[in-house]
């Protein structure tokens, strides 16, 4: 089945989460086993199988998007899911400056398998490390608040079958907590350019 995007999206002139969810996806790129790094996912209601379900999509282009459920025919991706609300804290009236702070996800899910058939065994571990060692790299990441292992835990907010996946497979999801200048206004003006 696989995904059929051709290059992943990424988005352009981003701001906002919108830049941090850029800057990590980018990050998470140079991963050599990770195979897709998508951006940001949104909860949709689809149908497989006759049945209605809810699952992650992530905007390709052309008013499209990817269904990023787990797959059997892909060594590895991720997608990352935002926490709607926004904290915001030091804000200042003269200058019109705050930081703002908001929770995201970062899902992995992996064929074991594909990544290396000569290792009889578990290596989630081993991925997970990696992820923590590239979301430290990121600027906008405050804080890794936790990881959480198993299919369930990383697809909490969907609908799957484990049926669906016959492979050897690891799965997880890092919960970071973002932080971010506001840089809308320079003066009293609000500016497009930097927000």
């Amino acid at each position: 089945m696989g995904f059929k995007c051709g290059n992943v999206p990424i988005v352009s002139n981003p701001t906002g989460i919108d830049k941090i969810v850029t800057d990590i996806q980018q990050a998470l790129a140079q991963i050599s086993w990770l195979e897709y790094s998508f951006g940001r996912a949104y909860r949709r209601k689809t149908t497989r199988s006759g049945e209605d379900y809810h699952a992650p999509f992530v905007y390709n282009k052309g008013r499209e998007y990817i269904d990023v459920d787990p797959q059997d025919d892909v060594k590895a991706f991720s997608f990352i899911e935002v926490n709607e609300s926004k904290d915001i804290s030091n804000y200042t009236p003269i200058n019109k400056s705050w930081n703002q702070s908001q929770e995201v996800d970062v899902i992995v899910f992996a064929n074991l398998e594909l990544i290396d058939n000569t290792i009889d065994g578990i290596f989630t571990e081993k991925l997970i490390d990696e992820v923590n060692f590239i979301l430290n790299s990121v600027s906008s990441i405050y804080r890794i608040n936790s990881v959480e292992e198993g299919l369930d835990n990383a697809y909490s907010k969907y609908d799957y079958k484990d049926d669906w996946i016959k492979m050897n497979y690891g799965a997880f999801k890092v919960k970071c907590t973002t932080i971010s200048p506001n840089e809308c206004f320079q003066g009293n003006n609000f500016t497009t350019t930097t927000c």
